[in-house]
């Protein structure tokens, strides 16, 4: 399946869970920043490394929780349209260590230190605001 076709099966399941006739401002605006995002991405069918920074512009989110929600869809088992990397960048350093989602969750909801998914390691001077993710458009091909 080729990403055009992958796109407009987004479609048809983003038509399917957010209802252009439900009056739920949420769904509204979940459904327009995904229209915004699969109309990013047909106009840039070439890119597929989304950073959080490319999917607030893609999507046209207004708010961290807004980019949360549709990246939430995106990486959905039933959705499976990006694949999701979860990281944390340290401080003075270009490299991006990579986190499991469950030491991201712990890091997030009880300020656990991250565990380095390659070397099994806590994570050194963890600052919890240096937490993030990227993700990937699945490959189609």
């Amino acid at each position: 399946m080729d990403i055009h076709k992958a796109l407009e099966d987004l479609s048809s399941h983003i038509n399917q869970d957010y209802p252009i006739d439900l009056k739920s401002n949420f769904i509204k605006n979940t459904r327009t920043f995904l229209m915004n995002f699969i109309d990013y991405v047909s106009k840039h069918p070439t890119t597929s490394y989304y950073p959080i920074s490319r999917l607030y512009e893609a999507s046209k989110c207004d708010t961290p929780q807004d980019v949360l929600t549709i990246t939430n869809y995106l990486t959905s088992k039933r959705i499976n349209f990006l694949d999701i990397t979860f990281c944390y960048f340290p401080y003075h350093s270009d490299d991006v260590i990579e986190i499991t989602a469950e030491s991201y969750k712990e890091s997030v909801t009880e300020n656990l230190t991250p565990v380095n998914k390659i070397t099994g390691e806590e994570v050194e001077n963890f600052e919890r605001s240096r937490l993030g993710f990227f993700c990937y458009v699945r490959d189609f091909d």
